[in-house]
């Protein structure tokens, strides 16, 4: 066991190989046996920066050393030693995309005894630092980033960049990662607080001329078709302080700027977490894909908080990727919304199950009948149940589509889909129970009936009398075991093989249903055993399901029955259910503009006003206090 006497922790420079020894004035010699840290100021999101206080172990004497925004450490140093060309340096790297870091120290020349290290502020040790330089870090974005914000761009989704760093790194990843086009308009949006000669302003400034993407040529802008809108996609780019300043002195701009702003950068834990609230008050659907402890309030807040890291953001968020890329944003999406699907699809057979029974049940008291106990068994144990375990193992698309699933289960469309086939079910039912009466052999009643040919046998009254001579039991078999009981349960059996099969097909959320085997292989036994129920008539299955022996060419138009049953319901799911484009036309026809989202009455709003947005090449608009 090492027993630890030390309290410091040591940091001992190092030199590269094959390098000969440090010059006497350089700073490794000067730092020869290290630097101890006495005290730490850890990083804040508020103050955008860090602070330690070393001790110089062969000189003995104490130093801060700070890290942070540029910006911010600037402030923190004496004027003289922040070279003029400070901005102007700073913004060619962040420009290019470089995340920038400024450095700064103080030497205490016996201002500060190593006693009071445990209690001195912060204050006292950040101020009257000397800058040091900057540091230039690249983070190239890895390819599967790009790809992924294409995907999600493509199928019409929002995406806003919400970060930490400068404004005009966000800018320039913005651009490298294709979420800021080359032909599209970004606004600067800077907010001033008043102070007490002027009064809060509002800046709105047109970049006209972004930076180069590093190591790569700029591309001349695309022109735009004469199909396309009269406005070109704007981007709002604003940073926190802004953000708050608009909140606070401009809050009916606050909407605006939050629709139209993609780049939100210099942004703190509670303006994160207050831009997810924004946008939720605008009726988005808001997802928030982060990795850090800073963003945990909006991962908590978000609809759908994705943490790409196992530490602290996975605490507060729903959904934790073991994937570290953002990779799995569509592979998110793309399951739950196969999985809504799938769960409106059960219900909707659900629905339909009962009432095709319901149905069946109905036509069979008009006449005085019903079921049996072992129709109802194959119904429900037999059909149902095997076709509720197996149709909800469809797999999700592989592509992401612009198309949405409803989110609502008494949504026109899902209600107009349940209806139509409810419909379907009662016409092709009563068809077959209005036509069996019209054939010539059909006798509701007569016990001795024969349907079918000499050599055939009408097995349920045969069993009937096999089992008990009294009469009146004999009757009560009758009403179970007659042509109108055959006809309607092959109808309806076939109609719930038929409905399962129409609710399963897969595009656009889902696979298709040749990817669902079990399911597939499910539906093709149920087919195949009804076929041979009602194709080959067997007298030990009759009696088992109380049949009557009915005519085989009665048997043929049953079936005939079926196939116009399972045409005209694929036909009519997909020209009418799944038809996104006439379900868009029938919203832009009679869904008022009050029917639609926050955000989307906002956007239809500011693309009739000439005045948005208030920004142009030269001059500024600035809106007084409220």
């Amino acid at each position: 066991r090492v027993k630890r006497t030390n309290p410091l922790i040591v940091v001992k420079p190092t030199r590269p190989p094959g390098t000969g020894p440090p010059h006497p004035g350089s700073m490794v010699c000067r730092f020869r046996s290290g630097l101890g840290i006495l005290r730490q100021f850890p990083f804040s999101s508020a103050l955008q920066r860090m602070t330690v206080i070393a001790k110089n172990l062969d000189e003995q004497s104490l130093v801060a050393y700070c890290k942070g925004a540029p910006e911010t450490v600037a402030r923190l140093c004496t004027p003289h030693s922040v070279p003029d060309d400070f901005q102007s340096v700073m913004e060619s790297f962040t420009q290019r995309g470089y995340r920038v870091i400024g450095l700064a120290y103080r030497e205490f020349k016996g201002s500060l005894k190593e006693s009071d290290i445990k209690n001195v502020n912060r204050e006292f040790v950040e101020q009257a630092m000397t800058f040091t330089g900057l540091v230039v870090l690249e983070n190239r974005l890895q390819k599967v980033t790009t790809s992924v914000l294409h995907e999600l761009l493509k199928a019409q989704i929002r995406l806003v960049m919400i970060t930490g760093d400068s404004t005009l790194t966000a800018i320039q990843v913005a651009k490298e990662s294709g979420m800021i086009g080359v032909a599209e308009r970004v606004i600067r949006v800077k907010a001033k607080s008043p102070t007490a000669s002027s009064k809060a302003t509002v800046s709105w400034r047109s970049l006209r001329e972004p930076g180069q993407l590093r190591g790569q040529r700029q591309e001349a802008p695309q022109p735009r078709c004469e199909s396309e809108e009269t406005k070109p996609k704007i981007h709002f780019v604003i940073d926190g302080p802004s953000l708050s300043v608009i909140e606070d002195r401009f809050p009916e701009l606050l909407s605006k700027v939050t629709l139209y702003g993609t780049v939100f950068a210099r942004m703190s834990p509670d303006m994160k977490t207050k831009l997810i609230k924004c946008l939720q008050n605008l009726e988005y659907v808001v997802g928030m894909c982060g990795d850090g402890a800073n963003d945990c309030g909006a991962l908590k807040t978000a609809h759908v908080g994705i943490s790409l890291s196992q530490l602290e953001a996975s605490v507060a968020s729903p959904f934790t990727s073991k994937l570290p890329t953002i990779e799995c944003v569509p592979i998110l999406i793309k399951e739950g919304r196969a999985a809504l699907v799938t769960s409106f699809c059960a219900f909707k057979y659900m629905a339909l199950y009962s009432m095709i029974q319901y149905i069946s049940v109905l036509i069979l008291y008009y006449i005085s009948s019903n079921l049996g106990n072992w129709e109802f068994l194959y119904e429900d144990l037999f059909i149902t149940s095997a076709i509720a375990i197996t149709m909800s193992r469809n797999k999700a698309y592989e592509r992401l589509v612009a198309q949405r699933p409803n989110a609502s289960l008494v949504s026109p469309q899902l209600l107009v889909s349940v209806l139509m086939h409810i419909g379907l079910c009662s016409t092709f039912q009563l068809l077959g129970f209005l036509l069996v009466q019209t054939q010539p052999w059909y006798n509701p009643w007569h016990q001795g009936a024969q349907a079918c040919s000499s050599n055939d046998t009408f097995y349920g009254a045969l069993a009937q009398r096999q089992r008990n001579g009294s009469g009146i039991l004999v009757n009560m078999q009758w009403k179970i075991s007659n042509y109108v009981n055959t006809t309607v349960f092959f109808v309806s059996v076939f109609q719930y093989i038929t409905i399962a099969f129409v609710f399963s097909m897969g595009k656009p959320f889902r696979k298709p249903i040749s990817t669902n085997y079990l399911f597939l292989a499910v539906l093709i036994v149920l087919y195949l055993s009804t076929l041979f129920l009602m194709l080959f008539p067997n007298t030990s299955l009759d009696m088992f399901f109380e049949f009557v022996c009915i005519p085989y060419i009665w048997r043929i138009y049953i079936l005939l029955m079926v196939i116009a049953h399972f045409v005209l319901s694929v036909t009519l799911e997909e020209a009418v259910t799944n038809n996104h484009r006439l379900w868009n036309w029938l919203r832009r026809v009679y869904c008022p503009s009050s029917s639609l989202a926050k955000h989307k009455r906002l956007h239809q709003e500011l693309q009739d006003d000439p005045a948005w947005p208030p920004a142009s090449v030269s001059e500024a608009h600035r809106h007084p206090v409220q």
